[in-house]
């Protein structure tokens, strides 16, 4: 019951339905796993420090995966206590666009402000980030700045390595993520569908 509700809440609030079925049950005992399993024990105490998480690695890796299997898991514990997390998805090349509409970027400055978490998937495949346009450097700065003056996490995934991610962002911005986030390096999983309930 508790998995079902934390699945119809997390799809409103933009996680995908083909991550949402998985669990970590779901996934082969390898490192990545065990590190992300590790961050989602410890995530009472990372989030009352506003620690984030920060996973690397290639396209086809399992990070959109495993970020939605702790955001889950998150949610599902929550239910017993009286105050539950809210969590907010957003691919970040959506979140992009979006900022080119001051209208309505204005709506999200709140949710990008105060949610309890926030997901910024797939950092560094947004439209344009390798042209003159920067809007995408100067936003990602911006919102890791509103959250962390709330102590607030942001779980974050990028198909950059560190070097990537340093050249198109910068090194200021990634020594700010590391510090404030526990950095994972994903390995691509093979998901065993015949255990998704």
């Amino acid at each position: 019951h508790k998995k079902a509700i934390a699945c119809a809440n997390l799809e409103l609030e933009g996680f995908g339905k083909k991550f949402l079925m998985y669990d970590f049950d779901t996934i082969p005992d390898t490192q990545f796993k065990q590190e992300c399993l590790a961050y989602y024990k410890k995530f009472p105490t990372y989030y009352s420090q506003g620690k984030g998480l920060f996973i690397i690695g290639g396209s086809g890796r399992g990070k959109t995966t495993l970020l939605t299997i702790i955001v889950k898991s998150i949610m599902m514990k929550q239910f017993r206590a009286k105050y539950r997390f809210n969590a907010k998805f957003f691919l970040y090349d959506e979140l992009v666009r979006l900022s080119y509409d001051s209208a309505k970027f204005t709506e999200f400055t709140n949710i990008i402000k105060y949610t309890d978490l926030l997901i910024l998937d797939n950092i560094g495949s947004e439209t344009g980030l390798k042209t003159a346009n920067r809007s995408s450097v100067f936003l990602l700065e911006n919102i890791l700045r509103m959250r962390d003056a709330n102590l607030l996490p942001t779980f974050i995934s990028t198909n950059l390595d560190a070097k990537g991610f340093i050249e198109n962002y910068s090194k200021n911005i990634f020594s700010f993520i590391q510090s404030n986030s526990v950095m994972i390096r994903a390995a691509g999983i093979n998901i065993r569908e015949e255990n998704i309930d």
